[in-house]
Parts: C-alpha cells; structure tokens; sequence
C-alpha cells in the first residue's frame, strides 16, 4: 500500500491538523478531549516488464507508467503484449511506451523478431520505407540498382533467397520484396553496351545491352520493294526476317542490320494495261508474273504485241 494522507476523525478542525510535506508525520496540539487520526492509503499493484524494464516496480491506479524493451544480440524489438492487468499501451511497436495502471497486478512482454541477413551488391535498399542496417522476417525490402558504370547499363537482378520472383521484377532497377526467414543477396548485375547500326532502316535504340529486345524498320524507297533482313555483322537472328517491321534480341556484341530491297522495273503498255496479282501496276519485280490486256478501240480488232524494249517473252 502507499500512504496518502492523514485524515480528522474527530476531535481537532482538520485545519488544525499540520501536514508534512516530506514525510508522512502530522503534528497538533492536544485539546482537552480524546482525538482520533485515519491514515488513509492507496493500494499498490507490482509492475513486471518481461525483456524488459518498467519505471516503476509498483504504482497505485492511475500512475504513468514507462516500460522499455531490452537490447537482445541478433534480434529486433517487434511489440509489445499485454500478459496480465488489462492496460491500454500508447504504442505497442514501440521499443520504448507508457501505460496508465488500472485495479491490478501488471505483465507485459516484449516480443522480438530473428534479425534475417541481407546483402546488396551494386545497389542500395531500404527496410520500411527507411535506410537500415538490418532486417526481420515480414519487413517491406525496396532494393534499387546503383547507376550503371560508363559504357554500361542495368540488366537485371540475382537473387538468392527469395522465392516467387518474376523475370519482370528482375529486370526493373528497382525491386520490392518481403524479407523471408533466412539469409538474402542481392546482386545488381551491368552489361556492356553495345553500338547498333542499322541500313536503310531505323531502330528504336541506338545501343543495347546483351538480351534487350530492339526494334527494328526498313524505310520506304521509291522504286524498290522490301525483301529481307541481312546481319553484317553481329551474331544476331531476326524475329521475321520478310517482314519490314520486326525485333531480334541484342547479342554481347554490336550489330549491323541491313534492309535489302529488289527494284521494281518500269512496265509501259502502250494501247494497253499491266496487272499483277489483279492489280493494274507500272513497275514489277524481276520474275514476277505481269498480265497485259490490250484495250478497246473503237473501229480497230487487236492482231498481235509487239515487244518494243525488254527481254521478255510472251505466253
């Protein structure tokens, strides 16, 4: 118990009564009849702070009480639970809280967490939204790749100890994960990037790392019609090599990628039209099929063609 005051119950004024403010004596002068003096208390309940440490060891009902968690090597502060009293604590994720003390007996414990391994090679990470030094098994993990050396760029991330990744996450330079139960490394991996040329045609990129996916187009040229795709140099193999729009994905070395065209040769039906596949045309390629139909003339009956320049033979 702790004592509070001393209390009148007869005999004196209250205001006769002389109080100590530093101790629990009371002093007053004798009147000439009996005096009865209550000392009134409040009852103290134990305090008991599992890995851990309370302000106080004991306190009557309504006191402030801080409890603070203590340091354990090679574990992390996670919580804290209420075992026994009913409080209600300000911040149970915080190492270090208070509580108001109610109608009995208080325990708490401080819960702690396994401190999991984490090493990034090449990139910096962040636990919680915040720099740290270590982390515990369901932490928020954002690892982001250092900027890449001159002449080269991010390809992607190595990682051993987390389960469930995909090629997609990998790839981005930045990469979120929830730390598991166990050691992790990371390892931010740069390749060297290598010149694209590109001939009679564009690509998307002028440089590429080894796997990058380039995009590539033939032009239009006026007289000529596409045929394929050539690689001078690279070892390198086109999605579609007949189509002017295509991609091939970036070897470790530069490439050359060249658009090849047939020309188209000028066809000039006089008295006449020229049709390839159906469609009347001026021009063709070498070898391609051309149907010419004479037209109608009024007055006159077609007799024969007469080839005037070209080797050509008729049907």
């Amino acid at each position: 118990y702790q004592f509070v005051r001393w209390e009148v119950v007869s005999g004196i004024a209250d205001a006769e009564l002389i109080r100590s403010t530093t101790d629990n004596t009371a002093t007053f002068t004798m009147p000439d009849k009996d005096v009865e003096l209550k000392a009134r208390y409040n009852k103290l309940y134990t305090i008991t702070a599992e890995k851990g440490i309370a302000s106080l060891p004991q306190a009557i009902q309504g006191t402030e009480v801080t409890i603070t968690a203590n340091t354990i090597p090679g574990r992390k502060f996670d919580h804290w639970v209420v075992k026994n009293g009913g409080v209600t604590l300000t911040n149970p994720k915080s190492d270090e809280t208070t509580f108001k003390m109610l109608e009995g007996n208080v325990i708490v414990e401080a819960k702690y967490k396994a401190i999991q391994p984490i090493t990034v090679n090449g990139g910096t990470y962040t636990v919680n939204g915040t720099a740290a030094a270590e982390a515990v098994k369901g932490d928020k993990i954002v690892a982001t790749a250092q900027d890449a050396p001159a002449g080269q760029k991010f390809s992607h991330w190595e990682v051993t100890g987390v389960d469930g990744l995909t090629e997609e996450q990998l790839k981005n330079e930045t990469l979120k994960f929830t730390m598991p139960k166990g050691e992790v490394t990371l390892k931010a991996v740069f390749k060297t990037l290598h010149k694209i040329d590109v001939k009679f045609s564009t690509a998307d990129k002028n440089t590429a790392i080894e796997g990058e996916t380039v995009k590539i187009m033939a032009e239009s040229r006026p007289g000529y019609v596409f045929d394929r795709w050539e690689g001078n140099n690279g070892d390198v193999a086109v999605a579609n090599k007949n189509a002017e729009k295509t991609t091939f994905v970036m070897p470790d070395e530069p490439v050359t990628a060249v658009a090849k065209y047939k020309k188209l040769l000028g066809i000039t039906v006089n008295s006449g039209k020229a049709y390839v596949e159906d469609a009347v045309t001026d021009a063709a390629l070498k070898g391609k099929p051309v149907v010419i139909k004479a037209d109608e003339i009024k007055g006159k009956l077609f007799d024969h063609w007469k080839i005037v320049s070209g080797n050509v033979i008729l049907d």
